[in-house]
């Protein structure tokens, strides 16, 4: 079976996992974690960077970090993975759902302002799939409404608005390594900002809410949402290896679009001259959705994984009365007429024209 993403791993992982075990030095505050910080927030042109267990817990310690609770709401996609979703509830606060645009699948800038109450307190931007949401605009909107952003760039960690990188352009940004991601610990995230007075709260918070002066003494109802030295030392060595990585998953993408647009009944989201976007899945669209869960099928006994497109967030049961396909009809679309193919950064030429020959026959 060809799968839909695998870790790609060719650098000096084993090595600096090693120096984990020779060091004893295994849980959290380890070199690495502080190397891996470093690293990433200079790549980002971002001054702070705080490690996280996960991009969950990094989008959980940003809302606290805004002081956003009971009473408030948080502008967010309608269709995203769940987890700045869930965050929100957490928090406290109410999401408050709003539809995506056909040509980015990302959040449509002229419905967040139809959206914005007097309880608003936030926007979050969910770089999907490796894709820039339109910034410039949303960033006025915030601007004029004194909404703080929160960038979620899980699925587009090197991916440029306008020559500018995701995750520098909010008053946050969160970041995932997740197995399937750009890069990957395994597990894993990261939290960036510009403005100290968030970064010393997000690292108190992330830590027990512990004291800057005193390490037994607490300042904050916290959490241990900590990274392990061992998990940095593998994103140390990924980040080593990231232009490499980019490199070969634009080649990867270049080869599925050439291919993918000589099939019928197969749409690319098309990309544009404001943004850099990075190749995360590769994630077709099909004009007639009833093709999609048979064609997912048959492709499995062809040896070939796909994977269906997120469902919109109001599908879940903690969510069924925020909305629904007639409040949200771009994401009705695109959610349910969209899968994903196998992108790990390691597949071969050979195997893309196998998998893009398949879907041909199959779509016959």
């Amino acid at each position: 079976m060809i799968p839909i993403f695998k870790p790609y791993v060719v650098g000096n992982e084993k090595n600096y996992l090693q120096e984990c075990v020779d060091s004893e030095w295994f849980s959290a505050r380890g070199p690495f974690v502080e190397s891996f910080e470093n690293k990433l927030s200079n790549y980002i042109g971002v001054k702070y960077a705080v490690s996280t267990s996960n991009c969950t817990m990094a989008l959980h310690l940003a809302l606290k970090t805004l002081e956003i609770g009971i009473g408030d709401e948080v502008i967010c996609p309608a269709l995203t993975f769940i987890s700045p979703i869930h965050m929100v509830k957490l928090a406290g606060a109410q999401p408050v759902l709003v539809d995506i645009e056909e040509d980015t699948w990302n959040i449509d800038p002229d419905k967040i302002q139809q959206s914005i109450t007097n309880k608003t307190k936030a926007i979050i931007i969910v770089h999907s799939f490796g894709y820039p949401a339109k910034m410039k605009k949303i960033l006025e909107i915030a601007k004029e409404n004194n909404l703080y952003v929160i960038e979620d760039v899980a699925e587009a960690l090197g991916a440029e608005f306008e020559n500018k990188k995701l995750g520098s352009l909010g008053h946050i940004s969160c970041f995932s390594f997740f197995a399937n991601k750009m890069i990957t610990c395994g597990e894993g995230g990261m939290v960036l900002t510009n403005d100290k007075i968030f970064y010393e709260k997000m690292s108190s918070l992330r830590e027990y809410g512990r004291s800057k002066e005193e390490k037994y003494l607490y300042d904050d109802v916290g959490y241990n949402y900590r990274m392990t030295n061992m998990q940095a030392a593998i994103g140390v060595a990924q980040l080593e290896n990231f232009e490499k990585i980019l490199n070969i998953r634009d080649k990867q993408f270049s080869l599925y679009y050439k291919l993918l647009s000589k099939v019928k009944n197969v749409i690319i989201r098309p990309n544009h001259s404001w943004s850099n976007s990075v190749h995360w899945l590769m994630t077709v669209m099909l004009e007639n959705q009833n093709f999609r869960d048979p064609l997912i099928d048959k492709m499995a006994k062809m040896g070939i994984e796909l994977r269906k497109m997120i469902y919109p967030v109001y599908y879940s049961k903690p969510y069924l009365s925020i909305g629904d396909k007639k409040t949200f009809p771009i994401t009705e679309e695109i959610s349910l007429s969209s899968f994903h193919l196998p992108s790990s950064t390691n597949l071969t030429e050979k195997e893309i024209f196998y998998i893009v020959d398949s879907l041909r026959q199959s779509l016959k």
